[in-house]
């Protein structure tokens, strides 16, 4: 992978924001440094950025980068006060009956850089929920993180009965199956079929920032990839329901 594969989402002298595809580090691996990762292509590119933050390896979306030091510890004083504002579209397993939610469950650290729910010496997370729409056996949500907890919003889901879509670590569903959608569904060729969509159904769509120099809200959004896109595509052809639940606050729609 090179630079010319990553899609920049927003540029000027003090910030870049850019799409991350999913399977792309977003720093480098401190177990596995010959590893591509997204900030040593930009600084390949554009010269040396700051870390402002990062999404796990599987998720794809937005990710804000600070092209120097003042860029760098403004930004970074919004992440740490909860004033930036994440909106995350997720594929959970799994109807969910409200059409807004919150979880507030503590999260601590597990083995092997894994978290885990810990309601005793865990730290106070929270995520908000929107219902999109609704499948036979799937919802399509909006998760906005009010707090910044490493892997929050799949801890979240799995506390809700809920886990992501082909969430390896916290969730036992390795994707969807056409078998399990269509009645008649029929497998060509010798090669095993293939899950949907294939890696972690979770998708950084937008991040809001008050750009310090303009003095005005800046917000980035990434389009929703293809895979995503197709695995949606096939749900609402082959597993809609009769009352698809639609929520009318302002959501994220795709």
């Amino acid at each position: 992978m090179s630079f010319r594969d990553i899609v920049v989402l927003f540029e000027d002298e003090h910030f870049i924001a850019v799409h991350k595809p999913s399977g792309l580090l977003t720093i480098a691996d401190r177990f596995d440094t010959k590893a591509p990762n997204l900030a040593d292509l930009l600084r390949d590119e554009r010269g040396f950025v700051f870390k402002v933050h990062r999404l796990d390896k599987p998720t794809s979306g937005v990710v804000l980068f600070a092209k120097h030091k003042e860029a760098h510890q403004s930004v970074s004083l919004q992440f740490e006060k909860h004033t930036i504002q994440k909106n995350y579209l997720a594929l959970v397993s799994g109807r969910v009956q409200e059409k807004q939610y919150n979880v507030d469950v503590p999260i601590g650290e597990a083995e092997r850089g894994l978290m885990k729910i810990d309601r005793t010496h865990g730290k106070p997370s929270e995520t908000e929920f929107s219902v999109i729409e609704s499948f036979t056996r799937w919802t399509w949500l909006e998760a906005r993180p009010k707090t910044g907890r490493t892997h929050q919003i799949r801890i979240h889901c799995l506390a809700k009965g809920t886990p992501i879509v082909g969430d390896m670590h916290y969730g036992s569903e390795t994707g969807i199956f056409l078998s399990q959608l269509k009645k008649n569904y029929k497998r060509t060729g010798d090669s095993d079929e293939k899950a949907l969509p294939g890696r972690l159904a979770l998708h950084a769509a937008a991040l809001t920032f008050l750009h310090p120099w303009e003095n005005r809200p800046i917000t980035v959004s990434a389009p929703l990839p293809k895979d995503l896109q197709s695995t949606l595509n096939q749900l609402r052809k082959y597993a809609a329901v009769a009352a698809s639940s639609h929520h009318e606050s302002g959501a994220l729609m795709v």
